[in-house]
């Protein structure tokens, strides 16, 4: 069991606002990622795939895969910042507080 930080326990409507809020970052990161991530992806690597012998169906994978990337990229940390005032700590904080073996965490963690 993961014992109960000291203190008063924050309301259900406080997780419920957290939930709300990680996943109107989740919809807004989908949204910028859908609209210039492809684009970002094919300026980035247009001009190194140009001189390449890679088949144009390769080529596009590349594009959707940097596009993937930046999306995740976009939406990460908009979901941590949204998602930053509603809880005390993160998640791998707490388990660290419950881990018998504290030598398999580094010292800033």
């Amino acid at each position: 069991r993961v014992p109960t930080p000291p203190g008063p326990r924050p309301a259900a409507r406080q997780d419920l606002l957290g939930f709300a809020a990680v996943l109107a970052a989740v919809a807004v990161g989908y949204l910028l990622s859908d609209r210039f991530a492809q684009p970002v992806a094919q300026a980035l690597l247009g001009p190194l795939l140009e001189g390449s012998t890679l088949e144009p169906l390769l080529q596009k994978r590349w594009v959707d895969l940097a596009a993937l990337l930046l999306g995740i990229g976009f939406t990460l940390p908009l979901a941590a910042w949204r998602h930053g005032g509603r809880s005390s700590r993160p998640c791998w904080v707490a388990c660290r507080a419950t881990s018998r073996s504290r030598a398999r965490w580094p010292s800033w963690a």
